[in-house]
């Protein structure tokens, strides 16, 4: 996977996408492109932040971290698999299961071959 920009906390959300693929035991991880049946490309950044709020008269502060990732899963000859977009995830399902959902939806779509 290439890196996801050089903003903040890019190369750290890199490394959690990384992560999570590999724990789903559907992917393998490959340290070059000229390896990988397929890439993902995109950018990802993290910005920390503060909010605040009142709780029983007494203002209250926390930290948090808004994180924008738009990704995309590419074939060898560039065609676009698959498409994540953080600000249109409505179910904030992350992009590793909506990868997996869109793969198991395509394997479904797809007539079975016989034996």
């Amino acid at each position: 996977m290439r890196p996801l920009g050089d903003s903040d906390g890019a190369a750290l959300l890199r490394e959690k996408l990384i992560a999570k693929l590999t724990t789903t035991d559907r992917f393998q991880v490959v340290d070059s492109p000229d390896r990988a049946d397929a890439e993902i490309v995109g950018r990802g950044e993290m910005t920390k932040g503060e909010r605040a709020a009142v709780f029983r008269g007494m203002a209250v502060g926390r930290t948090v971290y808004d994180t924008v990732l738009v990704v995309r899963l590419m074939d060898k000859q560039k065609n676009v698999l698959w498409a994540y977009d953080s600000a249109e995830d409505s179910k904030d399902e992350g992009a590793v299961k909506s990868l997996l959902k869109a793969i198991d939806k395509e394997s479904k779509s797809k007539p079975k071959r016989p034996k």
